[in-house]
């Protein structure tokens, strides 16, 4: 013999099932559209080099995922930009380390005089070669001293890490800090 409540157990299980799919839907007929504000910090500047001022939000177009963007504030920031320089010296650059001394010569020569740029090594441990400075002559020197660090794999998470926490420490910090690494296919250690 069949229980009332034995027959009503399989309509039971349609409707329920039928009220999830109405109601819980994730593929509802409208669409959601979720936006996010974006800082962006750019720099223009004319054919001559020279900044460009009086810009309005009109002015400028963003274009993101190949969607024209709408710029909702333009403002000026003075801010000098700060360099730090990490050079990859553990085992893997002994034959590399010439070619980068050149380049990193040629790079700093290419920065503006009025940015301050200081040189790291990272082999086996971040460790100053140079300080942040304006004077490009003890920059040069700098690098000419950047020599092997033998048996040592260099440490690119240990030199971001440190750099992250003087950037952090650094409350009255007024410049864009710029981060750049110079390294080889040699072991990493950190």
């Amino acid at each position: 013999m069949v229980t009332l409540n034995a027959r009503l157990r399989p309509v039971t299980g349609v409707l329920l099932a039928l009220a999830l799919m109405i109601f819980g839907a994730p593929w509802s007929m409208s669409q959601v559209v979720s936006a996010q504000n974006q800082t962006l910090f750019i720099s223009v500047t004319d054919a001559d080099g020279e900044p460009v001022t009086g810009l309005e939000p009109d002015d400028l177009q963003v274009t993101w995922d190949d969607t024209v963007c709408e710029t909702l504030d333009l403002e000026p920031f003075n801010w000098p930009v700060r360099v730090t320089v990490f050079v990859d010296n553990g085992e893997g650059s002994r034959s590399a380390l010439q070619h980068m001394r050149e380049g990193l010569k040629l790079f700093v020569d290419a920065i503006p005089e009025e940015v301050e740029v200081a040189l790291l090594t990272i082999g086996s441990q971040p460790r100053w070669v140079t300080r942040h400075t304006v004077d490009r002559e003890e920059l040069e020197r700098g690098i000419d001293l950047i020599t092997p660090d033998a048996g040592a794999a260099s440490r690119f998470m240990d030199a971001l890490i440190e750099e992250a926490g003087r950037l952090n420490d650094d409350e009255e910090r007024q410049y864009f800090p710029v981060i750049v690494m110079v390294a080889t296919d040699g072991p990493e250690g950190s």
